[in-house]
């Protein structure tokens, strides 16, 4: 797969497969294409050359209608700003794309908001405010937006850097949780102690895939382990 924009090439010759169910992180400095690497997987922007397969399905050659069907009903996004709309309670975040996705009864996706954001942690929080809200908690309400209808995965640019790095943790150690569902998880970021919490990394650079690490699951609470495995990042990327 390739990428340009304006001539410039962005992503070149990147072959990637991603297992159902892996957890996979992407690190890379400002510029190594690791965020065009997500937005090429996910739909959002198309290759200049080349092939993404999602689910068996080729995403190049689809209508934006097409795409956008496929995202709201497989794709859950998780990014670093969690775009809540203020005029809503944040149940009602959560919600809305389960509603415009009309797969469930409005009950029955209420019910699963409700659940989703208590088992994040934020059940408490649900007919609260966007701005009554800290950034830790509004990014778990965000994940549990992304998981509403139930995607096969999940897509998450830096979702811990604007956190300080207890609500880094409380986010990852949720986001790490996702996997015991299934669900796929592909997270961009520049920090070695998200990488470490993947079961796999791979490294960008110049819009190229610079290096893997496989790193295999982990017990975040088996701290020593968890140590090693950041160990491991810094030691790989030093």
């Amino acid at each position: 797969m390739r990428k340009s924009h304006g001539g410039q090439e962005v992503l070149r010759d990147v072959d990637l497969d991603v297992g159902r169910g892996e957890f996979l992180a992407v690190m890379g400095p400002s510029g190594s294409g690791k965020s065009t690497l997500l937005y090429a997987m996910s739909g959002m922007d198309s290759p200049s050359a080349g092939t993404v397969v999602f689910d068996g399905r080729a995403l190049t050659g689809l209508s934006e209608a097409e795409l956008g069907e496929l995202r709201l009903h497989r794709m859950g996004f998780v990014f670093q700003q969690v775009h809540l709309l203020r005029n809503l309670t944040l149940l009602d975040n959560v919600v809305l794309p389960g509603f415009l996705a009309r797969a469930r009864p409005r009950a029955e996706v209420v019910g699963r908001a409700r659940a989703l954001m208590a088992g994040a942690g934020v059940g408490d929080l649900a007919d609260r405010e966007v701005t009554e809200a800290s950034g830790g908690q509004l990014q778990r309400v965000g994940i549990s937006r992304a998981l509403v209808n139930d995607p096969a995965i999940i897509f998450a640019d830096e979702p811990t850097g604007a956190l300080d790095s207890a609500a880094a943790e409380t986010v990852l150690r949720h986001l790490a949780g996702l996997r015991t569902s299934g669900t796929t998880l592909v997270v961009v970021t520049h920090d070695a102690y998200v990488a470490a919490h993947a079961d796999r990394v791979i490294a960008m650079a110049d819009g190229r895939i610079d290096g893997e690490l496989s790193l295999g699951n982990v017990d975040p609470d088996d701290a020593p382990a968890m140590a090693n495995r950041h160990a491991r990042v810094l030691e790989w990327r030093g």
